[in-house]
């Protein structure tokens, strides 16, 4: 501005003092004003041409801005979001505790009366004693919640047993009872290794679990068997392939649980199963609750 501002007033001053020349004088003046007006348009243009690199820079300034501006907040809104599920999670977890705790019982009756009443027949308690029991009540709710089995009723009679074959199975045949007649583990004495059958001692929650390897060019498909029905399934296939299924059920006492190859039309049934001192083919399971 100060530039323009210079100029026009350098102008005025020429075409004033043009006022009073001589006509010679005039035409050298005019000749003089000419150039001097052609300077001031370049100079004009050039500042026109800063004006619009200027506002060139500050318009992608300000898109840089507005970019810069948006990925802040949506990284503001991405926290946010984050800080609102933790939260959340929080709240669930303080749920979690405050149900697990053991809440005293609400009651209408008079306590001053009752604490009397207490305590005319019966000798005074130590309140570290009542605090002790309530703590260990509430551990024992925390270890239920975790899954952790409480220490004040343990199992008194696990029931769990283990067995392998001695040798390779061979010759299998669709519906075929597998027996695995070593036994490692039998507490309990469910397994009998004569019938390949677990016959349930206690009802409960148990796993059931069985690997079974089959030879080169083999196919296996088994079950495992609760009472006829089918509740567990798997399959091999291929060379010196290795599987091994799990199942938790739930069994009532007096059930038979076996492993047997299926009837599935499907499956080949061909190869033997590997059972040796190096890989062993086993049956297993045992009680959790």
């Amino acid at each position: 501005m100060d530039k323009i501002h210079s100029l026009i007033i350098f102008a005025g001053i020429i075409l004033t003092t043009n006022a009073y020349a001589s006509p010679v004088e005039d035409e050298r003046m005019y000749t003089y004003h000419d150039q001097v007006l052609e300077t001031i348009l370049v100079k004009f243009q050039s500042m026109e041409r800063e004006l619009k690199m200027l506002r060139s820079e500050l318009k992608s300034q300000k898109e840089t801005s507005k970019r810069k501006l948006e990925a802040v907040a949506g990284e503001l809104n991405r926290q946010t979001i984050l800080i609102q599920k933790q939260d959340n999670q929080i709240q669930s977890l303080k749920k979690v505790l405050v149900d697990s705790d053991i809440k005293p019982q609400k009651s209408s009756y008079n306590r001053s009366q009752e604490y009397t009443r207490q305590h005319q027949s019966q000798p005074l308690v130590d309140s570290r004693d009542t605090d002790e029991r309530i703590s260990k009540k509430k551990r024992e709710t925390q270890k239920r919640l975790l899954g952790i089995p409480s220490t004040t009723s343990p199992i008194t009679s696990p029931v769990a047993f283990s067995a392998h074959f001695s040798t390779n199975e061979v010759h299998l045949t669709s519906h075929h009872t597998l027996v695995f007649d070593v036994v490692q583990t039998n507490t309990g004495n469910g397994y009998n290794k004569h019938s390949g059958s677990f016959i349930v001692p206690r009802a409960g929650l148990y796993v059931f679990t069985w690997t079974l390897i089959t030879e080169s060019s083999g196919e296996i498909c088994t079950n495992l068997v609760v009472n006829g029905v089918n509740s567990g399934y798997s399959y091999a296939n291929g060379n010196w392939q290795q599987t091994t299924s799990i199942e938790v059920l739930q069994v009532e006492q007096g059930d038979t649980v076996l492993v047997r190859t299926n009837n599935y039309s499907g499956c080949n049934q061909v190869g033997s199963i590997t059972s040796d001192k190096w890989r062993r083919s086993n049956f297993s399971g045992w009680l959790i609750g």
